[in-house]
């Protein structure tokens, strides 16, 4: 079983990625900005957060680490809480990237300085050519749209939440990039017009974000004129912002229809629609992705990826992918969550859904640093489910490569139409 699995995890760390979900900074953000230790600890800081350091609401723990500019007061504020955090699978990643990038066994206040001191030596251009493509073989990330999307490392999603889930007037003006017209259908119509402008600029699907999945129930349903145009009225008087008690119940109305024409839209189109599922912070909306059951009945050629696997909601969500054609599983930050459930459901996909079906790999990261440790957690977890497959008989060594390759590069290839094909050979300007 070892020797097994020693040599499923060295050919599987060989093989090209497709990273589905990162929130990395460009190359260029990455080289002309300042950045210190506690840029490497993203999701460490909400395990701080749990462990007593001070943050705000709604799981800003993962930014209270950055506040301040003062390198040594933030690990002053770090210190008295690590020797709590640091057995988490979140510090865990920060720890091994300390190490790789750093050779840093630990954070003290001695080596948080040494890190911070180091970090320019990683600034230059080609970084994430070598750091992220040569070392680790993605070839691909997929992140929001921006100014300067850089085509050699990123395709690009369309973030819909501002578009179709504005809470104030002034989210609203920002979605129309003016004026905001006083009825809902030529609200949409400015909308669509900006999908389509998006479409044309290349993306390769919408994304629903946690900042909905986290203020919301995803149960989005069919809605009435007289509900819709209320809701909408609402919207453009309102100045609460969406964690005020009843705000979001107010405009369900009106999210739910614009979501649903932006669902009707994603299917004409072939773009599959990303959508945050799970419960991982302190938050009002439970995430649960069996809320989504009428909007998969509703918009049945709409494809959907269920990201995170809709953690800690695995068995509610294996569910929905078994019973509906048109919902994929996406492990996007499953493996930095939980490697134990990340394991343990893999293989029971593996036994129940057409492979097609699970995209194995996102990091989810800010930094490039968390995304080669983040990687090679995944690649951990899917060397054990295979090694334990192979030692029940279930496949051999060459079908566990073929499988992984296909988790990892060949379904999200195909999911998201990204160009290349399985011989690995992408287009020029990748």
């Amino acid at each position: 079983m070892i020797k097994q699995y020693e040599d499923i995890l060295a050919a599987v760390s060989r093989l090209p990625v497709i990273d589905t979900h990162e929130h990395l900074v460009t190359e260029a953000e990455f080289v002309a900005g300042w950045f210190d230790f506690a840029d490497i600890m993203t999701y460490t800081g909400l395990a701080l957060a749990h462990a007593g350091m001070p943050h705000g609401p709604w799981g800003e723990g993962q930014f209270r680490i950055w506040q301040g500019a003062n390198p040594l007061e933030k690990w002053r504020r770090i210190a008295p809480y690590w020797p709590s955090v640091r057995n988490t699978r979140w510090a865990r990643c920060s720890r091994r990237a300390f190490k790789k990038y750093f050779d840093v066994d630990d954070l003290t206040e001695q080596t948080a300085m040494q890190i911070t001191e180091r970090l320019p030596e990683y600034q230059h251009r080609g970084v994430y050519r070598e750091q992220l493509r040569d070392a680790y073989g993605i070839r691909l990330f997929l992140r929001g749209e921006c100014a300067h999307p850089e085509p050699e490392y990123f395709r690009t999603m369309c973030y819909l939440d501002p578009l179709v889930a504005p809470v104030t007037r002034m989210e609203m003006e920002q979605a129309m990039d003016g004026a905001v017209p006083p009825l809902f259908e030529a609200y949409w119509e400015r909308i669509e017009a900006r999908l389509e402008t998006s479409l044309r600029s290349g993306i390769v699907a919408l994304k629903i974000t946690g900042w909905t999945a986290r203020s919301r129930p995803l149960d989005f349903a069919e809605q009435t004129p007289a509900d819709i145009a209320r809701a909408y009225r609402f919207a453009m008087d309102n100045s609460a912002g969406r964690f005020e008690a009843g705000v979001m119940d107010q405009l369900k109305p009106f999210h739910d229809a614009a979501h649903w024409r932006a669902f009707a839209w994603a299917a004409r189109h072939d773009v599959p629609v990303q959508v945050h599922t799970g419960l991982e912070f302190e938050q009002p909306g439970d995430g649960r992705p069996s809320a989504l059951i009428p909007t998969l009945i509703r918009h049945r050629e709409t494809r959907f990826a269920l990201l995170h696997a809709a953690y800690p909601y695995l068995e509610e969500v294996t569910g929905l992918a078994l019973a509906f054609p048109n919902a994929t599983l996406d492990l996007a930050w499953l493996h930095l969550l939980s490697g134990t459930q990340a394991t343990l459901w893999l293989d029971e996909w593996l036994d129940l859904l057409p492979l097609q079906k699970i995209l194995a790999f996102g990091g989810d990261c800010l930094h490039f640093f968390e995304v080669g440790p983040n990687l090679e957690m995944a690649y951990e977890n899917l060397a054990a489910v295979l090694a334990g497959r192979m030692a029940r008989g279930r496949s051999d060594l060459d079908e566990a490569i073929q499988t992984a390759r296909a988790l990892l590069f060949e379904n999200p290839m195909q999911y998201y139409g990204l160009p290349g094909n399985n011989n690995d050979k992408l287009s020029p300007d990748c």
